[in-house]
């Protein structure tokens, strides 16, 4: 239940560093985002959604530099909508790093919304200009709640735990 204040946590999403969260917090290119010339490179970029799997793509690609772009609810779009923090990191990953780098996959993890698809396959069709491998996921199951919370209620309960009816429905459409 508290695993924003856990060290997991921290070496997960790598917050305030290489996933922005709050006003005032700035991105480290040279932690989160600097191109190796010896191994691949994979770009995970988007919001919290992507920020979740950086350590996972990192422990599946060991022989690759899985490196982050992300920040809270910032889709990788070339226009979506977007705060500040959000506008500055997207359009530096997205309209520099990419460009300019020698990027072997990009990986757009997203919370993603229905209205976000035209704008989407609009990114994907300039990412393909200087990426060979694009890969497009989410949005992340979610529940009606904390779902760590959600099923200490229900173990207390003594209730077997009902995924299907706590899913917050239209995900899946998305």
């Amino acid at each position: 239940i508290k695993y924003r204040d856990t060290d997991d946590f921290t070496r997960q999403f790598r917050p305030g560093s290489c996933f922005l969260r709050e006003d005032g917090e700035v991105y480290n290119a040279e932690k989160c985002a600097t191109l190796a010339t010896d191994r691949p490179n994979i770009l995970l970029i988007g919001d919290s959604h992507a920020a979740q799997n950086w350590l996972t793509f990192s422990e599946m690609f060991p022989d690759a530099n899985v490196m982050q772009a992300t920040a809270s609810a910032c889709r990788p779009l070339l226009d979506g909508p977007a705060d500040s923090k959000c506008k500055e990191l997207r359009d530096w990953a997205l309209k520099e790093l990419i460009p300019e780098g020698n990027i072997d996959a990009a990986i757009l993890d997203g919370r993603w919304e229905s209205g976000d698809m035209e704008s989407l396959e609009e990114t994907i069709a300039y990412l393909k200009n200087y990426v060979p491998r694009i890969a497009v996921l989410g949005p992340t199951v979610e529940y009606e709640g904390d779902l760590p919370m959600l099923l200490a209620r229900s173990e207390a309960r003594g209730d077997e735990f009902d995924f299907d009816t706590l899913r917050i429905p239209g995900r899946d459409d998305v």
